[in-house]
């Protein structure tokens, strides 16, 4: 008999893609906010919420940047 352990099935994948949930959006997210127990919304560091569950999430530098560029749709 052998001390020699095998797995008989492959492991669950420890890396998973979140891309930034905003519409049109291509970036990576990598900052995860939950929803609820079953849900995660994962965002870029450009989109991230300001605020989560009541705490501010951006330093006021950040949101001072974010509130000087221009609005989205705008020409």
């Amino acid at each position: 008999m052998s001390d020699d352990r095998t797995a008989t099935h492959p492991a669950a994948p420890v890396h998973f893609e979140h891309w930034c949930e905003r519409p049109g959006c291509k970036q990576w997210g990598g900052f995860g906010f939950e929803r609820d127990k079953t849900k995660t919304d994962w965002f870029c560091m450009e989109h991230r919420p300001e605020t989560y569950r009541g705490m501010q999430v951006r330093r006021s530098s950040e949101m001072h940047v974010s509130a000087e560029s221009p609005a989205e749709g705008t020409a």
